[in-house]
């Protein structure tokens, strides 16, 4: 019997999960994806969607936010304009606050095909 009640409690808290979710916005798996088009203080503006649905959105980095840029801790700068970055949260409206950054400078070759 105790098995069902925390089977049921975990299926419970997932759905409340979803609800509280539903409706704030784009998330992909991860986090949002786009290449930073501009930074000013801690304002980041990414250009995401890719060629299918590009768009820019505008992400506010809360107050102690965690910057990783390329594994390392750092610190966001004008040389990082045209990198790829992924930050958590979900776009409401073209907005996101979030608190973290990852910032990839490297370009990663694709894999031949076998």
């Amino acid at each position: 019997m105790k098995h069902w009640i925390v089977a049921l409690a975990v299926v419970a808290m997932l759905g409340m999960t979803g609800l509280a979710n539903a409706g704030s916005g784009k998330k992909s798996h991860g986090g949002i994806h786009g290449k930073i088009q501009s930074i000013s203080g801690n304002t980041v503006t990414l250009t995401v969607g890719g060629h299918k649905n590009p768009h820019t959105v505008t992400v506010t980095l809360a107050t102690g936010a965690t910057i990783m840029i390329d594994g390392a801790s750092g610190k966001l700068d004008s040389t990082l304009v045209g990198k790829r970055a992924t930050v958590d949260g979900a776009e409401n409206n073209g907005a996101v606050t979030s608190s973290t950054i990852t910032v990839t400078t490297k370009h990663h070759a694709k894999k031949p095909a076998a």
